[in-house]
């Protein structure tokens, strides 16, 4: 390596006797000043420069000679590892590998060997039995000039453990929630920011009788829609889109859903926004909803059988004329009808004959009571 340049190679300005082109001929004028780039100052030694940077790097480096001995740590490994350098150097790298993976050392080696370079993952196990892994890429290097000196491996490393994990727990969480979908009667469509249908469950589908796209998608030509009272839904009163505008859920809507060659079927349906912040506008929304054609049939029976029996109920109201004397009731049309016979035709009641004690003893003077 040349030695840095001096002070006398800092930019000048001075005239020389012999001033070069900048295409490395005489010039034109042998008045033209000559410039001069300026150079930084290295170090005396370079070597200790970057040695320094290693040393105190993050990245956690090594080298190692073709049979996986290290011959250099730097510090960072061995902190990750709980090794001080002292106990790391001169070890040979494979048994500090999780016992499962010691058997695919050599494989490694003999590739770096072949193929000059390798990456991949390592399970390493610390001081204490934890293990971590370092996502790698590691060099060959063969001697200067093609011969001369012990070929090495330069390794450098990162420590994934924590990103590996919440990977995993992320797919985990992601395998529990395809579980929950797919198990749930209910019905259940996921809508993006632009009101189109990005997943659904099985359950939807089903409940539909057609895609959930037919229906919730926000280009779509839906099946006409019906409210409780039968007069139309417009498409943009949905409870997806009405959520995606308002960023506000919906809760227990009720319509009916017309379809072309199958009965008309009645969903519940609710809708929450998705948002990544609180107060965020929503990037999508989520919709389940319930097939309540079933109940509806059952209270709209209720609801005729109750108007028949309020139809055949009939109630007496109102001030009924009576004769003080006989007791008979004058009807509508003026006639005198006796008190039974009047109730039994203005009412659902009926009558039973007995004698009250006062008559008993008055009709009957000799009978016991």
């Amino acid at each position: 390596m040349e030695d840095p340049p001096g002070d006398d190679s800092r930019a000048s300005a001075a005239p020389t006797s012999k001033p070069l082109s900048p295409q490395g001929g005489p010039a034109a004028s042998a008045t033209e000043p000559r410039l001069v780039t300026h150079q930084p100052e290295l170090p005396a030694a370079p070597d200790a420069l970057f040695r320094r940077i290693v040393e105190s790097s993050q990245g956690l480096i090594c080298v190692h000679d073709l049979s996986g001995t290290l011959l250099y740590v730097n510090p960072a490994s061995a902190a990750e590892l709980g090794y001080a350098v002292e106990e790391m150097v001169g070890r040979n790298g494979g048994s500090l590998l999780a016992p499962a993976v010691r058997p695919l050392f050599q494989e490694y080696l003999a590739r770096i060997r072949t193929q000059k370079a390798d990456k991949g993952v390592l399970r390493l196990t610390r001081r204490d039995g934890t293990e971590r892994l370092w996502a790698y890429r590691n060099v060959l290097r063969e001697g200067e000039g093609g011969g001369g000196g012990e070929a090495y491996v330069i390794g450098h490393a990162v420590d994934v453990t924590d990103f590996w994990r919440a990977k995993q727990e992320l797919q985990e969480s992601q395998t529990r929630s395809v579980a929950v979908l797919a198990a749930l009667d209910e019905g259940v469509v996921f809508c993006g920011a632009d009101g189109e249908v990005i997943e659904f469950n099985r359950s939807a589908e089903r409940i539909l009788g057609m895609k959930p796209e037919h229906l919730f998608g926000a280009r779509s030509a839906p099946p006409e829609l019906i409210r409780e009272d039968g007069s139309l839904l417009l498409a943009a009163e949905r409870p997806n889109l009405e959520t995606l505008r308002t960023g506000q859920p919906c809760r227990g809507v009720i319509c009916g859903v017309r379809r072309a060659t199958l009965p008309t079927i009645w969903l519940e349906l609710n809708s929450q926004p998705l948002s990544r912040l609180p107060e965020g506008e929503p990037h999508g929304v989520v919709v389940s909803f319930s097939d309540i054609t079933e109940r509806r049939q059952r209270e709209q029976a209720r609801d005729d059988e109750l108007r028949e029996a309020m139809a055949d109920l009939k109630i007496l109201g109102g001030l009924l004329p009576i004769c003080a004397g006989c007791k008979k009731i004058r009807d509508a049309d003026g006639r005198w009808q006796q008190l039974e016979a009047y109730i039994h035709a203005h009412s659902q009641a009926e009558f039973t004959h007995g004698l009250c004690p006062t008559c008993l003893k008055q009709l009957y003077p000799g009978e016991s009571s």
